[in-house]
């Protein structure tokens, strides 16, 4: 790995590199007022400035801002993790301030911080961090998945929101997923898809992480077993426009991998809103529209001219095609749009005409 401290460049007045020296030398005072007063300058050069924040590492202020996570007073805890929240900012140091011990600490942190807003600046903290994919397993690893699951649940709606987005980027690694849905993500991820009114603003993030997590056949099963297919339904019906675009997402995850979830759907319904969804949808969502549909629509009986319909809703084809001979619409709408007799095929060979 590239040492990050002594790659920086930028060029600092005399005074700054003195005044930021000064304040990593207070870091590690035996007094509480000093280290708190350092931390807190620290904090606010690091919060807009990318070179301050590059500078502020090369002199080693990274190693003292850890140490001060583990402190026993609120507000230099508090001080000490925002800092190192807004050098997480910068993207070279998302790498280095790990290599210094970072993760651990702001887990520590996160699990047993002093005060809530302490715990949410953490979660943040992680977030940032968690940018860097080598970063990913590492979260995952340092036991940060309960109690970020802890904060999605219980905590504030600004907690929420910062765990939901820790939780999103650390979900693309096949083992956090398996970890999140032992740690039971899937209870709060469905509780918000059930809320209608979604005051929190939490629908969106929640479907996203849920993306992520019926990627795999254990959280299929969790998703399912927690009731989460008639709330992710209704989403689909009256929700948002990105809201049903996450959601037929994870309807198609859930119905390509295997028939018994296919046949939990109420096919109708399903079938119903999709092909209303393709009439104002837009070209992505139309494209996973049609695979959704692609995949339920062979459990219905007489879906000849349903499915022409709808097809010819997607391609907005203006010339009449032969009565009940939906594979004339799929090879023309796939010719069409994707240049190639691939998905056609699959199309044909999932349904029984």
């Amino acid at each position: 790995m590239v040492n990050y401290a002594n790659t920086f460049s930028g060029r600092h007045s005399a005074y700054m590199l003195s005044r930021v020296q000064g304040l990593v030398h207070d870091l590690q005072s035996d007094h509480t007022d000093m280290q708190l007063s350092a931390a807190a300058e620290l904090r606010l050069l690091a919060k807009h400035d990318d070179q301050n924040r590059r500078l502020i590492a090369r002199v080693g202020a990274c190693k003292p801002l850890i140490d001060l996570l583990y402190s026993s007073d609120e507000s230099i805890q508090l001080e000490a993790t925002t800092a190192l929240l807004n050098l997480s900012l910068n993207e070279a140091l998302k790498e280095y301030v790990v290599k210094e011990g970072a993760i651990e600490a702001v887990v520590e942190v996160l699990s047993y911080g002093l005060n809530v807003v302490v715990k949410e600046n953490a979660a943040v903290a992680l977030a940032h961090l968690a940018v860097c994919e080598t970063n990913q397993s590492k979260i995952g690893a340092a036991g940060a998945i309960p109690p970020l699951i802890e904060l999605l649940g219980g905590g504030s709606p600004r907690g929420k929101k910062d765990a939901a987005a820790a939780l999103y980027r650390i979900s693309c690694i096949d083992d956090n997923k398996r970890k999140m849905i032992r740690a039971g993500a899937l209870r709060p991820l469905i509780g918000f898809i059930s809320n209608k009114e979604d005051k929190e603003g939490m629908l969106d993030k929640a479907m996203a992480i849920l993306g992520n997590l019926v990627s795999i056949e254990q959280g299929r099963v969790a998703f399912v077993d927690g009731g989460g297919i008639k709330p992710l339904l209704q989403v689909i019906q009256v929700g948002p426009q990105r809201s049903k675009s996450l959601a037929i997402s994870v309807i198609f995850q859930l119905c390509s991998q295997c028939t018994k979830y296919r046949s939990l759907m109420p096919e109708k319904e399903l079938l119903t809103i999709l092909m209303s969804l393709a009439k104002t949808a837009n070209p992505r969502l139309k494209y996973q529209v049609f695979f959704c549909n692609t995949l339920t629509v062979h459990v219905l009986q007489n879906l000849a001219t349903l499915t022409c319909t709808f097809l010819c809703q997607l391609t907005n084809l203006e010339e009449n095609c032969p009565t009940g001979c939906p594979e004339w619409i799929v090879t023309r709408w796939v010719s069409r749009s994707h240049g190639g007799s691939s998905l056609a095929s699959l199309y044909l060979s999932s349904c029984h005409f």
